[in-house]
């Protein structure tokens, strides 16, 4: 069984000791006076089945954004979040660059971004600090949507301040939680490059909103801490029951939730085709083999029909493979399932750190092949030379907002096994210059080079070039800052994404010299057994 709601009160610094002691269970912040809210599950699958009721009931009222840490052990692992209940909402759509056929240089700087700033109209310590209740305004410039939502603070971006600007100031209104993603696209914010593809999802190219609510996962200890928003939480602690009597423990978290169905998918077909796929490949070894590049990381796009709910896809990716930055998103009508091995970015206490994957070889089906494989993918020169490529190109990166001489290779070329497959992962980390804001640090180091090549601006273009279809979230990153100015950022890739009965999820690997189209071919279809289908 689980422990019911809890209230634990920090004791007082000053008191004697005797009065200091708690229990093991009780947590301190420090703070005198302070008291947190925790609730203990006696099982995983009971917190579990806790988390899906609660997400399943909050989609009904808005956008949700659910980061999971689900491999234990994992070096990587740490506690998730659950955020509901925007407050105010920073939104923006149709970076397509500088040279939209349908925008006028005018209109581009004019409509560079879309924010809204929202305040829950129940909330009524937020209206009585504004006055009112908060009122939205809508238009359409181009292929740009332009929409602003008054809440406590209206917030009138510059018309020359870009994606990066208008986060930055953001976070200076609401040093508070926020959690949110960066599609791809955003490189057209950061350097001069454009996005012409068709984008069948059409998801927001940069959204981050802060959060009434904030909830901690500890799947080590099943429990959930509550960081913020005690009292819009307490209903949901008491009202969903995560154990059902009736059934036994073995049974389904989702079943008493949405029903036994499972989530169905039609066949997998690409955007491109083995055909079409293996020219572009040869276009690619082209451009290296004449100096353009030394990596490109070419994808393509699977999509299929689907029914069911992306809650029962997402728990069975995690039973199939638990990874590390997982995430599950709601917003209007689309659905993301990410079950993501990979750090983008992470931000602590002045410390910069990125963890790029390069490298993939599958699972053996014995313990014994699966040593033969991890010997085999340290010893391909494939696998090395993609490597270290993105390694010295997030080194670059970093050295543009780092102490001089703080950029270190902490970990090189070490294989981390999931699942599914082994992967070699490079660890480098730097120190902060004091005076560069955080969200510039983002700037300078994205998009992540593990899903562009080497050199960045060229193989991006490159990428334009060749792919089919727009990127939008894949390959962007999913994350959330603290109050600190801490954040921690994935890279979106292994992601299923639902818009009403059509189901997307891209593929891709890096391209180098001694490439075979054949074996990339096959790469990018291993990476869709995430799916589990």
């Amino acid at each position: 069984m689980y422990t019911e709601f809890e209230k634990k009160k920090v004791p007082d610094a000053t008191a004697p000791a005797a009065k200091q002691r708690t229990s093991a269970k009780q947590r301190t912040s420090g703070k005198r006076g302070t008291t947190e809210k925790v609730r203990t599950f006696g099982s995983e699958k009971d917190l579990d089945r806790w988390i899906y009721a609660y997400l399943h009931r909050k989609r009904r009222e808005g956008p949700v954004i659910f980061l999971d840490s689900q491999l234990r052990g994992h070096a990587s692992s740490g506690n998730g979040y659950i955020a509901t209940n925007p407050a105010h909402t920073l939104e923006l759509h149709g970076t397509n660059g500088p040279h939209d056929d349908n925008e006028t240089d005018g209109e581009q700087q004019s409509n560079r971004q879309e924010s809204r700033h929202s305040n829950r109209q129940g909330n009524q310590h937020s209206n009585r600090q504004s006055g009112q209740h908060g009122s939205e305004q809508s238009g359409q410039h181009g292929n740009r949507r332009v929409r602003q939502h008054s809440g406590r603070q209206a917030h009138q971006p510059g018309s020359r301040q870009n994606a990066w600007e208008a986060l930055a100031q953001f976070r200076r209104e609401h040093p508070d939680w926020m959690f949110g993603w960066f599609s791809y696209d955003l490189k057209n914010e950061t350097e001069d490059l454009v996005s012409r593809h068709h984008d069948p999802v059409n998801l927001p190219d940069l959204f981050f909103f802060v959060p009434e609510v904030v909830l901690a996962v500890d799947r080590a200890g099943c429990r959930i801490k509550v960081m913020k928003g005690d009292e819009q939480i307490r209903d949901d602690f008491s009202s969903i029951d995560p154990v059902n009597s009736k059934t036994p423990s073995s049974h389904d978290p989702l079943n008493d939730i949405i029903g036994d169905e499972p989530f169905q998918v039609g066949p997998l077909v690409s955007g491109d085709g083995w055909e079409a796929y293996r020219e572009k490949i040869t276009r690619v070894l082209k451009y290296i083999a004449g100096g353009d590049a030394y990596e490109v990381n070419l994808t393509h796009q699977l999509n299929a029909p689907c029914k069911g709910d992306t809650l029962e896809l997402f728990d069975r990716m995690k039973r199939y493979g638990p990874v590390p930055f997982a995430a599950w998103i709601h917003y209007e009508d689309i659905e993301v399932c990410c079950a993501s091995p990979e750090r983008f970015l992470q931000h602590k206490d002045g410390r910069i750190r990125s963890q790029p994957i390069k490298g993939t070889s599958p699972r053996g089906a014995t313990p014994k092949e699966d040593r033969k494989i991890v010997r085999e993918i340290l010893q391909k020169e494939k696998n090395r030379a993609e490597n270290v490529m993105i390694v010295d190109l997030v080194r670059h990166d970093l050295g543009q907002v780092a102490r001089t001489g703080s950029v270190h290779t902490d970990a090189l070329l070490e294989v981390q096994s999931f699942s599914t497959v082994h992967q070699l992962v490079s660890t480098i980390s730097a120190e902060r210059k004091p005076e560069i804001h955080p969200v510039d640090v983002i700037k300078a180091c994205f998009p992540m080079g593990s899903m562009t090549g080497a050199p960045k601006i060229r193989t991006m273009q490159i990428i334009e070039e060749l792919e089919s279809y727009r990127r939008g979230l894949y390959s962007g990153a999913v994350g959330y800052f603290t109050p600190q100015d801490d954040f921690d950022l994935n890279v979106v890739i292994r992601t299923a994404i639902r818009k009403e009965n059509h189901l997307y999820y891209s593929v891709g690997g890096a391209v180098t010299a001694d490439s075979d189209p054949r074996e990339e071919w096959e790469e990018t279809w291993l990476k869709a057994k995430a799916l589990s289908i």
